[in-house]
């Protein structure tokens, strides 16, 4: 089974607290093969180096994945959220495009494109 590495990975960590929950990740820490990343953990499953592994809801949507493989979709109360975050550059901060590229996120019609891919508190 592949995962970020919990050690800096914020997905990596949400998947040893789901493996505890599951009282599974004693038994899993030889069978583990830990991506840099959420990316990486991704592509040890999709180029078959895997059988399993704890990816993003949004990298497994609308993928043409083999209709062998069965994804099941982690119920955010199992883990720790997941916070995602903009950084503003000191020399873009205040500048017009950079507030209203800010603002851009926070439509209706964004937050509905970032709830259906798993981004948002209290979504799947």
């Amino acid at each position: 089974m592949a995962i970020a590495n919990p050690a800096f990975a914020p997905y990596g960590l949400a998947a040893e607290q789901v493996l505890k929950g599951f009282s599974v990740w004693e038994s899993l820490q030889a069978k583990l093969v830990r991506g840099e990343n959420i990316a990486q953990a991704y592509q040890f499953f999709y180029s078959g180096n895997v059988s399993m592994a704890y990816v993003a809801k949004s990298q497994v949507q609308k993928r043409s994945l083999p209709e062998s493989v069965c994804v099941a979709v982690v119920s955010a109360e199992q883990h720790q959220p997941i916070v995602q975050k903009a950084v503003v550059l000191k020399r873009a901060d205040g500048k017009v495009a950079m507030d209203e590229f800010l603002h851009f996120f926070e439509t209706k019609v964004v937050r509905s494109i970032l709830e259906r891919y798993g981004y948002l508190a209290g979504s799947s």
